[in-house]
C-alpha cells in the first residue's frame, strides 16, 4: 500500500510518498505526477517509505526526465540509509545530479 500526499505552495509541489513503492502501488505514484500542473519546482519526499522496488525506481527516474523535459528543478529528499544505498547502486543519484549539471 502506498499513500501519496500532495502539498502545493505557489507552483512549488511536494509529493510525499509514504508506504510501499512497487510493481503493484506504482499506478498510484504515476497518477500523483501526472496531477501536477504548473510547476516552479518538485520535491520528492521519502521520509515515510518503507520499500521501493526497480518499478518504483523507473518511476522516479521518470520523474526526473519529466523535470527536464518541462524544465523545472526536482529534488529528493528523506530517504532512509536503505533507500539511499539502493538509489547510489543503481545510479539515480548520478542520473539526477548529471541532470542538474547540464541545467548551469
Amino acid at each position: 500500500m502506498v499513500k501519496i500526499h500532495h502539498v502545493q505552495t505557489d507552483r512549488h509541489h511536494v509529493l510525499e510518498v509514504e508506504g510501499v513503492l512497487d510493481i503493484f502501488t506504482i499506478e498510484n505514484f504515476d497518477a500523483a505526477l501526472e496531477e501536477i500542473q504548473d510547476v516552479s519546482s518538485l520535491t520528492i519526499d521519502f521520509s515515510r517509505l518503507t520499500f521501493i522496488d526497480s518499478t518504483g525506481i523507473g518511476a522516479i527516474l521518470r520523474a526526473i526526465h519529466l523535470s527536464q523535459e518541462q524544465g523545472f528543478p526536482i529534488s529528493l529528499t528523506g530517504m532512509n540509509e536503505e533507500i539511499l544505498d539502493m538509489f547510489e547502486t543503481v545510479g539515480v543519484l548520478r542520473v539526477l545530479e548529471a541532470l542538474q549539471k547540464g541545467e548551469k
